[in-house]
């Protein structure tokens, strides 16, 4: 068989592979579980360290972000750029967070709060995916909240369940949010995490972040009107 021959078989299978599996780019996200035993592909500043077992969400190793009981002090914790292989069409995000709080828990009074923000290279149009502090949860537009212990959702504001674990004077379950949102350029995204004690000088909170992923879901064309089928184009 020609050189010739065996390299047009190997474009039609890699062009059939790609045609068939509708390459969502899973999974990119450098140390998304933290299991590399440090915070590296991820900058930070203020309070934030790893916690490990038994303390951990998932895994050896659990990103932890404490105010440190310090007002108007936040810690920050942020990844590195992630770029789109194909022109995508949207974009999906999941992590797993628990929030600690040392701080009354009341629906009319906000303190310590914490953000999970998807943001975009140029600044503009950055989507907070989730805020959650002592007067409760709320979800992003396109995001939803699971609490990984009873399975429910949780509506897209509520006071999630606080019990009293010991060590804090109140903390959450463990809770899934995830979300796909509209995304249709090639710049790349990051996400952001953090943490502030705005309201007062002594009382500490605290948020574990795990399992962060990032999926580009790309534009197929050529598909004609089959669902998942087509080629993607390449970014350039």
């Amino acid at each position: 068989m020609s050189r010739k021959i065996v390299f047009m078989t190997l474009m039609i299978s890699c062009i059939l592979g790609l045609t068939m599996a509708g390459p969502a780019q899973a999974d990119i996200i450098c140390n998304g579980d933290f299991e590399d035993g440090d915070l590296s592909c991820w900058n930070s500043t203020g309070f934030v360290a790893l916690d490990t077992p038994p303390f951990t969400i998932a895994g050896n190793y659990t990103a932890f972000l404490n105010t440190q009981g310090i007002n108007d002090v936040c810690s920050w914790l942020w990844s590195d750029n992630v770029y789109p292989m194909f022109v995508p069409k949207s974009v999906t995000v999941k992590f797993k967070v628990r929030y600690m709080t040392d701080e009354p828990i009341t629906p009319t009074q906000v303190d310590d709060p914490m953000h999970a923000v998807l943001k975009f290279s140029d600044g503009n149009g950055d989507v907070n995916m989730l805020s959650m502090s002592s007067n409760g949860v709320m979800a992003g537009p396109g995001f939803k909240v699971q609490d990984l212990v009873t399975g429910h959702f949780l509506p897209a504001r509520s006071m999630p369940p606080f019990f009293a674990p010991g060590g804090w004077t109140w903390e959450t379950n463990t809770m899934e949010v995830s979300g796909t949102i509209p995304y249709t350029n090639c710049d790349p995204v990051n996400i952001r995490f953090d943490i502030c004690n705005s309201i007062d000088a002594i009382v500490m909170s605290a948020v574990q972040v795990d399992d962060v992923d990032i999926t580009f879901n790309p534009v197929l064309v050529g598909g004609g009107t089959r669902p998942g089928m087509g080629f993607p184009i390449f970014c350039f």
